[in-house]
């Protein structure tokens, strides 16, 4: 009984050590598994620890990069607007430009065209009209330019002219005009005064057309 008592607690021992075994490789399995699962897990948060670093970033970079724009598109606005009112300031002032030169054309246009009227009655070649019209135009003429005339002629060249304006204008003789423009004499001189004019205002008129055109390019 004793032999078989032995051998009976020598069945359960291998029986016990085989278990152990068994357990012990379950138990490898099992603590392999979980550092294996321990890695995957602590490198899946680590990923998305980086990945959410990663969108914080991008998140800030995208938010201030919508911040720029509309400020940017804000200053765009801005300076469409102070563009458009500096076009609209420009193009009023163009037009004003515009009348002002076309007002000097007709200007110097009426002018040339009253000078060289009275020119035509100096010389005896007008047309038909009142003298004291063409003289009054003249006078007017040359009211408008005195400045400019006083600083191209003498006071005697002045006085002549307006002896020129007097007689002409008035009818009553002075003595002062003889004949025609070809008389010598204080006749020739305010012809070559009112031929002077004529070509000022030729040249006046010529620059301000020039300058027009340029202004339209």
């Amino acid at each position: 009984p004793f032999s078989k008592v032995v051998q009976l607690l020598e069945g359960m021992n291998k029986d016990l050590e085989k278990e152990a075994k068994e357990d012990q490789a379950e138990n490898d399995k099992m603590e392999s598994w979980c550092k294996t699962a321990e890695e995957n897990q602590t490198r899946i948060i680590s990923e998305s620890q980086t990945l959410l670093q990663t969108q914080t970033v991008m998140v800030k970079e995208k938010t201030a990069m919508g911040e720029r724009l509309t400020l940017e598109l804000r200053h765009l606005a801005q300076e469409i607007a102070a563009n458009e009112a500096t076009l609209s300031k420009a193009e009023a002032l163009r037009r004003d430009q515009r009348k002002s030169c076309a007002e000097d054309e007709k200007s110097l246009k009426d002018n040339i065209d009253a000078v060289t009227q009275a020119l035509s009655s100096f010389n005896g070649t007008a047309l038909l009209q009142s003298r004291s019209q063409v003289m009054a135009r003249l006078r007017h003429v040359v009211e408008s330019n005195y400045a400019k005339l006083k600083s191209k002629t003498t006071r005697g060249d002045r006085m002549l002219l307006e002896d020129f304006l007097k007689e002409r204008s008035d009818g009553v003789s002075t003595g002062f005009l003889q004949g025609k423009a070809k008389v010598a004499g204080p006749a020739e001189t305010v012809a070559g005064m009112l031929q002077a004019m004529v070509d000022d205002f030729s040249t006046d008129l010529k620059e301000e057309q020039d300058e027009d055109a340029k202004l339209e390019k």
